[in-house]
């Protein structure tokens, strides 16, 4: 949802808004002020209307056995007329959506919450134990049950407190079957992430979100909150969604970073990897050879490659590869080239005459069709870079390649090089032997 100021002083309303379609039941609630449910509450507290403690008794009496339903508390995975996603719930309203998850029973093991456990808000371990010695029967954390547990580490993700929530994650022996974090999907990390979405969350918007959600998935993929197999969407999300820049980006979380460099050992510690045309984003960010060593400390070629789930690899994955290092801006001491082909080392199998597929940045940084993509020899050729061709070359570019859809005009590298200016580089590659083929 995303709340709209009133014009001219008027109270401020609240706007459907999404990353993607509402499901109709969701719409229907909203639609209903009759039966003040899951959406309405979390519509009110958006705009004030109700108390923080209000918002939390509606929400969580959910959740207690014999409490009154409503005509909104209906399964949610698929219901008559349209199916409805939870997470269309989880991204109206994180919190909310997450107990309307554990009310629809998508654990059957859970029967109702003990009315003695706690609901918290603030980010001071210590001061969490302290209540709970005071007011819960002096219990530690770690015999919370695993759905108040579940529940708390929801509202420390939903406002971003990450002390409280590694504190619980932490102490906590055990997890629920299923837990509120195996229902994520992609479209609920992208509203915490972007910098233009003016999506409603229970935290503010800003330029570290990135940095601080990756520390959220570390400790839930280390802690095995999150369970097997993770949901395709979320799997998505966390390992090529995420926002990775260098260091004068805003809105990212910045590469090479003890942070993201901690999240992505927890994911190839459970077997999912970045995608490859990614890997090839990171290592045209580097200004360094030593960086570019260090994303290959972290993703092994075979698995890179295994994760495509191809026999082998597709063009978009070799083209995303291979074009990523030949444009980068970056060439202090031959970096492209001594990048390049580390790269083609540990990554087996690339087609380095691979385009990439759909819109793409030219050599000289325009935008330009599918149509007329470049390889990475043109590329080369086009910077009057021979170290990379000569690499390029090494594993089989093909420098009688032509521009597709542009026959009718000089296209092939040795062309674009000395269209640009590199006559001497233009006549080296007009005498290396054909491969016989073109792209």
């Amino acid at each position: 949802m995303e709340i709209r100021k009133g014009a001219n002083g008027a109270a401020p309303t609240i706007r459907m808004a999404s990353t993607h379609d509402w499901g109709r039941t969701l719409q229907k609630e909203f639609e209903d002020h009759s039966e003040v449910c899951f959406v309405r509450v979390a519509a009110d507290f958006a705009l004030g209307k109700i108390t923080l403690q209000e918002y939390l008794d509606a929400i969580l009496g959910h959740l207690k056995q014999g409490n009154a339903k409503h005509k909104y508390d209906v399964k949610y995975w698929y219901e008559e007329g349209g199916g409805d996603d939870v997470t269309n719930y989880m991204e109206w309203d994180l919190f909310a959506g997450a107990v309307k998850a554990r009310s629809a029973r998508i654990d059957p093991s859970f029967n109702g919450m003990p009315d003695k456990e706690v609901c918290w808000t603030s980010n001071d371990p210590a001061e969490f134990d302290r209540h709970l010695e005071e007011q819960v029967d002096g219990s530690p954390v770690s015999e919370l049950s695993v759905f108040t547990t579940d529940l708390l580490l929801v509202i420390c993700y939903a406002r971003r407190h990450f002390e409280l929530f590694k504190h619980l994650i932490s102490h906590s022996p055990s997890s629920p079957e299923v837990t509120m974090f195996d229902l994520f999907d992609s479209h609920i990390i992208a509203t915490r992430l972007s910098g233009y979405l003016q999506i409603h969350q229970h935290s503010p918007q800003h330029p570290d979100n990135s940095r601080v959600e990756v520390m959220f998935w570390k400790e839930l993929l280390n802690s095995r909150w999150v369970h097997e197999p993770m949901r395709h969407g979320l799997n998505v999300a966390l390992c090529d969604h995420v926002p990775i820049g260098r260091e004068w980006s805003e809105w990212v979380v910045k590469l090479g970073s003890p942070e993201l460099e901690a999240f992505q050992r927890a994911l190839v510690a459970r077997g999912h990897y970045t995608s490859i045309s990614s890997i090839g984003s990171f290592l045209g960010m580097c200004d360094t050879f030593e960086k570019a060593q260090r994303i290959f400390d972290i993703f092994d070629g075979e698995g890179l490659v295994k994760a495509t789930g191809y026999p082998s690899l597709p063009t978009w994955a070799s083209g995303g590869l291979v074009l990523s290092i030949a444009r980068s801006p970056f060439n202090e001491n031959n970096l492209r080239s001594r990048i390049m082909a580390m790269a083609l080392q540990e990554i087996k199998g690339v087609d380095v005459n691979a385009l990439s597929d759909g819109w793409q940045v030219g050599p000289g940084g325009g935008s330009m069709a599918s149509s007329n993509l470049y390889t990475a020899l043109h590329v080369a050729a086009f910077n009057g870079d021979k170290p990379l061709a000569e690499v390029l070359l090494r594993y089989g570019a093909r420098v009688e390649a032509e521009l597709p859809l542009a026959k009718d005009k000089k296209t092939k590298p040795a062309d674009i090089a000395r269209q640009a200016g590199h006559v001497e580089f233009a006549e080296w590659l007009e005498q290396k032997p054909s491969n016989g083929a073109c792209v």
